[in-house]
């Protein structure tokens, strides 16, 4: 696991606490976006939601590190009323000082004097759309997920910036920020063990360091498109060698690749 970098900050004015700002690439305050320190050692979460000024202030216990992240809710969102903000897509979320690959992860350092100046800018917020189809037979696939994720690394401990599963129709929307370049990644069909593949690279390209980002452009887009290949199942029976018995447990099953392993338990 990558060692976190830890940013000592300005203090706030409250002991054990975390506080800053969140305005817009403008300079505008943000009212009702929701801010939540995590503690990753002792597992645990404070929130609270920005107030008109774009201000916020969360009262936390002096452990070593957190992590900040500032959330967007969608227009569905219940945890911060009266925001200026609204996703058109569902929530979407952006860490404090997050970069592309989870190496370099900046956690926020507190004392018991609090942690100040976690300020945010969050973006203009679009929409990627698309429509994902069966790459032989051309036919909708419905419960296709699709998520924008922080990082190209490590994305099975981590969570999407947004996401979203495909309808009846094969469509799906996901809200992205505009200007930013993020792997958007897509797990298909209807088996839950399929893995997380770039859209870019449907070859079995699966969670590698080196797979493809998506620029989001200013407007958003349309019309991106997917092609999934046929899903496959393979199936047999696990026996004893010496004695013929049945063996129950799990086993993991790699594509030809080898690029990720899918478990499989017996009966």
């Amino acid at each position: 696991m990558p060692t976190p970098q830890q940013t000592p900050a300005p203090v706030c004015s409250q002991p054990s606490a975390i506080c800053g700002r969140v305005t817009t690439t403008a300079g505008q305050p943000l009212a009702g976006v929701y801010v939540e320190a995590y503690q990753i050692s002792v597992d645990r979460k404070y929130g609270t939601c920005t107030d008109a000024s774009g201000s916020y202030l969360i009262q936390v216990e002096a452990y070593p590190t957190y992590r900040v992240k500032f959330v967007v809710e969608g227009t569905a969102g219940t945890r911060c009323k009266s925001a200026s903000i609204r996703s058109p897509a569902g929530s979407i979320t952006r860490w404090w000082q997050d970069t592309i690959d989870a190496s370099t992860v900046t956690f926020v350092s507190v004392s018991t004097a609090g942690a100040g100046g976690i300020d945010m800018v969050i973006p203009p917020i679009v929409t990627i759309t698309g429509r994902v189809t069966d790459k032989v037979t051309g036919v909708a696939i419905p419960g296709v997920s699709i998520a924008l994720w922080p990082q190209r690394t490590g994305i099975s401990s981590s969570t999407p910036y947004s996401g979203a599963s495909t309808d009846a129709s094969g469509a799906y929307i996901v809200a992205g920020f505009a200007g930013e370049q993020r792997p958007l990644f897509i797990r298909g069909g209807t088996s839950g063990s399929q893995n997380w593949t770039t859209v870019q690279d449907l070859s079995g390209a699966v969670c590698s360091k080196d797979a493809p980002t998506l620029l989001v452009p200013p407007a958003g887009l349309s019309n991106f498109n997917v092609a999934l290949p046929p899903l496959f199942a393979v199936s047999g029976r696990i026996t004893d060698r010496i004695t013929g018995a049945a063996v129950s447990g799990t086993i993991l099953v790699t594509p030809y690749d080898a690029n990720s392993f899918l478990p499989a338990p017996t009966d």
